[in-house]
């Protein structure tokens, strides 16, 4: 007996898989299902060990050749073997040999007993900048037991996806299109994998949040998904689209010049590109980083980024009037970010390393001198704001009795790039959304590991069950580090709280809570080891700073200016009338007396030629 229950404990941590294949509209596909599949993620609200995968579906034809730099197409007919995943990450800076045979997907669908049983269905969009990342990185198998469809996406990245010249010809957004297209597979297809095709929640990380957000606001993506959630990213963020087209064909130019292209027509500058290798057109898009750098810094955030831009077609205007037009249904949109998004990418402005030397910096320090001149470079160098404006931003988050503690000043430029960045938008977002009455609920997700706190893309790893697939954390500065029970609950509160997100029709509810939307009252959530609870007003003061006070003091400056200026051009013209009239009044006195005097002396000659006393010559004696 006590050998039976033995082995019975036993196989209950053993993970084993079997083959199993469904039938799409493009061919056969072979997947595994894994029994058991993640032992160690032990929940009440789990409805099933057992998730079938199915890796690498392509669901566009590959964009090579004459397909580069268009819009993705429909995928081939074939039969896919989805049993074990292929190199397939899209071309990227961090992958000079990337594939660009990578319009991909992946699917995680719990299995159980019933034939009949359909799920919600979760799409992730990954961040990275629009240059970096991959569907490799997210694993829904921990996800998927609680009852949801995962299904997670590449798309064209870098150059690849977002050239632009800012025409019809080269319209860019070829990464969004990638993302469209894979939503009208999943809606085609996802039925075939136990999904709902009319229950599909669009979720997404920093450029991914962002993207998630035009989407949302789409004409040409309307209908393919229900509802929406934005971590730490918003198409209202500045860094997230080109607001104005000004540097779209310098971009076009410069990247046909950097490539040895044929630039004598449009034509052969863009066939030269379409054919050069992948490693070169990596290669390009690092000459342009590397530029931008030498011209200012990492943070010089009005470069030549490869990034969406106003297309008219996936983007039709600037966001900001694309919210203002929505009409919302029943669709839920949630909102958030984390609460020290920025603590770990301090330091990272390298270009400025050789012209600081303040070396009381560390990982958890940082001198007021190096505060001062990243402050200033973001800032002034990167954005082009008045000095005044940069000064109002560091007195705005300065505690001047701690002005020179290093761990203040990190903090406190933690604060600045995380409020600017990410926070601010995000509030402008939702309050803009709720505005068109659609239905907003915001998170900010504060459980924090170690001293960094609660750091950018920190809640992927408990979203995507990497506690209990991994024992360890990635190694960092101070060694390795076991997920322990703390890490195991925030995992499994966030799983259930995004996949409520996907189930719930009317109102957010999970584990008996209650999330209040954003309006009235300004409601958000804080995520913690202890669990959830309802706040008001995040941020208020330093979102209403750069919502409000920031953008109108630009506008004063920028309608001084325009005074001065006017006032400066005023000043030239009448300068130059007043010359233009001198010097046509001189020339009209000149024309004056050169006339009166050939007319005196015509009219002297005249006399002198009647008097008795003229010589034979005409001349007096």
């Amino acid at each position: 007996m006590k050998e039976s229950i033995l082995l019975l404990a036993l196989l209950s941590l053993i993970q084993y898989s079997v083959g199993v294949s469904v039938l799409t509209n493009y061919g056969k596909v072979k997947g595994k299902r894994i029994k058991n599949a993640l032992p160690r993620l032990k929940d009440a609200k789990i409805v099933t060990k057992t998730v079938d995968i199915f890796y690498d579906i392509p669901y566009a034809k590959s964009p090579i050749a004459k397909l580069r730099f268009k819009n993705p197409e429909e995928p081939n007919v074939e039969n896919i073997d989805g049993r074990r995943r292929e190199f397939s990450e899209c071309p990227q800076i961090s992958r000079i040999d990337g594939n660009e045979d990578c319009l991909k997907l992946d699917i995680y669908s719990p299995f159980e007993r019933s034939k009949n049983t359909t799920y919600p269905v979760m799409v992730y969009i990954h961040g990275g900048s629009y240059k970096a990342g991959s569907k490799n990185m997210y694993d829904g198998t921990g996800l998927s037991q609680y009852g949801v469809v995962v299904v997670t996406i590449n798309y064209r990245l870098g150059i690849f996806g977002f050239l632009t010249d800012g025409t019809d010809r080269l319209r860019g957004n070829y990464g969004l299109a990638d993302q469209i297209q894979a939503l009208k597979w999943i809606n085609r297809n996802i039925r075939a994998f136990r999904g709902n095709p009319n229950r599909i929640t669009l979720f997404g990380n920093s450029a991914g949040g962002s993207s998630v957000g035009f989407l949302s606001l789409s004409p040409i993506a309307k209908g393919l998904f229900n509802n929406a959630v934005l971590q730490s990213g918003s198409p209202t963020a500045h860094w997230a689209y080109h607001n104005t087209t000004a540097n779209l064909k310098r971009q076009a130019n410069l990247a046909f010049k950097k490539s040895a292209c044929d630039r004598s027509t449009f034509q052969a500058s863009i066939t030269c590109l379409r054919n050069i290798s992948v490693k070169s057109l990596i290669k390009l898009q690092l000459k342009f980083i590397q530029d931008r750098s030498t011209d200012g810094g990492t943070f010089s955030l009005n470069g030549d980024d490869f990034r969406p831009n106003v297309d008219g077609r996936i983007i039709t205007d600037d966001p900001l009037n694309m919210i203002k037009k929505k009409r919302c249904g029943n669709e839920f949109y949630v909102v958030g970010v984390t609460k020290d998004e920025f603590s770990d990418m301090v330091g990272m402005n390298y270009a400025l390393d050789n012209v600081i030397t303040d070396t009381s910096t560390s990982m958890f320090g940082m001198g007021r001198s190096r505060f001062e001149i990243y402050v200033s470079h973001v800032f002034g160098s990167g954005f082009g704001w008045d000095n005044s404006i940069v000064d109002i931003i560091k007195y705005a988050y300065t505690d001047y009795s701690l002005r020179k503690d290093p761990t203040n000043n990190r903090k406190q430029y933690i604060k600045i790039m995380t409020d600017m960045m990410l926070v601010a938008p995000a509030v402008r977002y939702a309050d803009l959304l709720q505005r068109r009455k659609c239905r907003v609920y915001l998170y900010n997700f504060e459980f924090a590991y170690d001293e960094r706190g609660s750091y950018h893309q920190i809640e992927l790893e408990y979203l995507f069950s990497r506690p209990f697939r991994k024992k360890k954390r990635s190694l960092d500065q101070d060694g390795e580090r076991y997920y322990n029970e703390s890490d195991f609950n925030v995992s499994r509160l966030v799983m259930d709280i995004w996949t409520s997100i996907a189930k719930s029709r009317k109102n957010l509810r999970f584990d008996g809570f209650e999330w209040k939307p954003f309006r009235p009252g300004a409601y958000y959530i804080s995520i913690k080891e202890s669990g959830v609870k309802n706040y008001q007003h995040l941020n208020a003061d330093k979102v209403a700073f750069w919502n409000e006070l920031v953008p109108r003091t630009l506008r004063g400056i920028e309608k001084i200016r325009g005074h001065v200026k006017n006032e400066d051009i005023n000043d030239i013209q009448m300068i130059w009338l007043w010359i233009t009239g001198s010097l046509l009044v001189l020339f009209f006195l000149i024309t004056l007396v050169l006339l009166t005097f050939t007319i005196r002396l015509k009219y002297s000659n005249d006399q002198l030629n009647r008097s008795p006393y003229a010589t034979t010559d005409g001349v007096r004696l």
